[in-house]
């Protein structure tokens, strides 16, 4: 043997691989066509890390060897760790010219088309060449796997069945077929899969974090909470199990556990914007703006059109009033997707608050015809033209809510206040009844209820419901108006005053107020007290006729007939009225009589 071969192999033993070389190619010197001497040195180029030297080596054996499949293999590797992949293809396509049927080269053509993500080629080659001839369970994974990724569902599920009838251990398969009943929304089939993979493997990853998500389209979050931190318990850095973990957390409104979580799985992936939006709205949740605001600013530096950040942005902007700044945000979400309902709904809304209403209602009208039929769309119209007076248009989009929702109480809550203004008392009683078996607190009801019964003079059912409302809210003196009126027609005087009083007392200029109460002073013989509630009133309104007249009755029930003329003259000096003018001629000759 050869002593430069013979050193050369010691010298690879102890891993010095440079040295080897050199060995290797004095021995080469000798013998310039030998393959043996030139899959070493390409060996040890591999071993270096130095694959376009490797290349050359084997490139130049395959010369030599053009009949031999390895030397095409092994150059093929080569290739492909030059991310040279193109010829990798072309090298064993040559390949198989030589044999066709060769179960290495079809795999390692197989890999190229993955890597180079030619799934159409890859489904095409798998389903007409290689599986014919390898119908393993693993190849049709690879071609189920290939089938799903270019949106053959239907030939991928045929492929991981297939995969499963030949290996009923495949997990896998298994968790594909999981994967893709969940997508199709058949969540007890999904479950029966994963009920399957974890008798199987009981710690497999994936099937509890598809249990989890299961968990979540059912809105039972408290278990899917556990899963989620099950998967994480064996994969800390699973920022997919950690989003959904945040999740389940949040919609238990429990915040601080999310962020929490979120915060370790930033710290493992430090680059993720999907977990650095997601502690963002939890921040937003617990109201912690300025963090949320960072956050959010941070993940649009490196992903402008990221549609979460930039939803979360307009929110922001919403709940701080910067109505142009969070109209900016769900514009630039449009600029790029003007089909996006959220964005759409909340440019609407924001339009709305602007004043900018026509505006506003070809947002909503744009949502609606996009398919956007969800009861938030539709509240948004029906209370923007509730805005606008325009009844009957609100009218019959509250009525479409209630189709989806026969107790939503803003619905609830608009249409009661439409039949109220279009005087249908009876309609709008009934509604009025129907919110307050929903929310027994709701003032509004109580008071328009009373105001029904009280124009339908049923005073025991108006003070009933007016009562509820006072007790809500005692300082509201529209109730405590309403409940001194109704209380006056019963002619509980005294407790008709005590409610005028605080009326009054919460809106001291309402002339119209003081009147009523003065009249309700006089009913109940108390004359000093309704004249000077009554002169309280003029002194607000002074040309009001009404308490004048109110007034010339008072003076007159206790023979004060120089007030009344007073009274008459200061009315007269400011209009003209024959009515007075005849009580005044009419006074003063009745006063030259007594004289007489």
């Amino acid at each position: 043997m050869d002593k430069n071969l013979e050193e050369a192999g010691a010298f690879l033993l102890n891993n010095d691989f440079k040295t080897a070389i050199e060995k290797y190619y004095k021995a080469l010197s000798c013998d310039g066509d030998n393959v043996f001497i030139l899959n070493k040195i390409a060996h040890c180029y591999l071993c270096l890390n130095n694959y376009e030297k490797a290349a050359f080596n084997y490139e130049k054996i395959l010369e030599l060897e053009p009949a031999n499949i390895e030397n095409y293999i092994n150059l093929t590797k080569v290739y492909i760790a030059l991310n040279e992949n193109d010829a990798a293809e072309e090298t064993l396509n040559n390949a198989l010219k030589i044999e066709p049927n060769n179960t290495t080269i079809l795999e390692e053509l197989l890999q190229v088309y993955i890597n180079t993500q030619k799934y159409e080629e890859a489904y095409e080659f798998l389903k007409t060449k290689l599986i014919s001839i390898k119908p393993t369970s693993a190849n049709y994974l690879v071609m189920g796997n290939m089938a799903d990724r270019i949106g053959k569902k239907e030939d991928a599920m045929y492929c991981y069945n297939k995969a499963i009838g030949i290996n009923c251990d495949n997990v896998d398969a298994k968790i594909a077929i999981a994967k893709l009943l969940f997508e199709q929304g058949k969540y007890e089939e999904t479950q029966k899969y994963i009920v399957d993979i974890l008798l199987i493997e009981p710690d497999n990853v994936e099937a509890h974090k598809i249990l989890g998500q299961i968990y979540i389209e059912y809105e039972r979050y408290e278990l899917a909470v556990d899963e989620y931190n099950n998967v994480l318990s064996k994969v800390p850095q699973d920022a997919q199990a950690a989003y959904h973990l945040a999740y389940s957390y949040s919609m238990l409104k429990q915040y601080k556990l999310a962020i929490k979580v979120l915060s370790n799985a930033i710290a493992e992936n430090p680059d993720n914007t999907d977990l650095k939006t997601a502690i963002a709205y939890n921040y937003f949740s617990v109201n912690d703006i300025k963090k949320a605001f960072t956050l959010i600013e941070d993940v649009l530096t490196t992903d402008k059109e990221n549609v979460e950040a930039l939803r979360l942005l307009g929110d922001i902007n919403i709940k701080e009033k910067k109505y142009s700044a969070a109209l900016d945000a769900f514009n630039r979400i449009l600029m790029t997707d003007n089909s996006n309902l959220y964005a759409l709904q909340k440019k609407g809304y924001i339009l709305s608050v602007m004043g900018m209403e026509i505006e506003a209602l070809v947002c909503f009208q744009a949502a609606v015809e996009l398919g956007g039929h969800s009861v938030e769309t539709l509240t948004y119209i029906a209370d923007l033209e509730m805005k606008r007076k325009k009844y009957s248009k609100a009218f019959d989009y509250y009525n479409k809510i209630l189709e989806q929702d026969k107790n939503n109480y803003n619905a609830l809550c608009g249409v009661a206040k439409i039949l109220y203004i279009q005087e249908d008392y009876d309609s709008a009683s009934e509604k009025y009844l129907q919110i307050l078996k929903i929310n027994p607190n709701e003032i509004v009801a109580y008071y328009k209820l009373a105001n029904i019964y009280y124009r339908q003079k049923d005073y025991d059912l108006a003070i009933r419901h007016i009562s509820e409302a006072v007790k809500l809210e005692k300082n509201n003196p529209l109730y405590q108006h309403l409940c001194a009126k109704i209380l006056g027609e019963m002619s509980l005087f005294k407790n008709s005053m005590e409610h005028y009083s605080i009326a009054i007392s919460l809106e001291p200029d309402n002339a119209q107020w003081l009147l009523e109460f003065a009249d309700i002073l006089f009913l109940n013989q108390e004359f000093e007290k309704a004249i000077y509630t009554a002169q309280r009133a003029l002194r607000i309104e002074n040309k009001n006729k009404a308490i004048y007249e109110r007034l010339f009755l008072f003076y007159g029930e206790i023979g004060k007939t120089k007030e009344q003329i007073k009274l008459l003259k200061k009315y007269l000096s400011y209009e003209k009225d024959e009515e007075f003018e005849k009580l005044l001629k009419d006074l003063k000759n009745g006063n030259k009589n007594d004289d007489k």
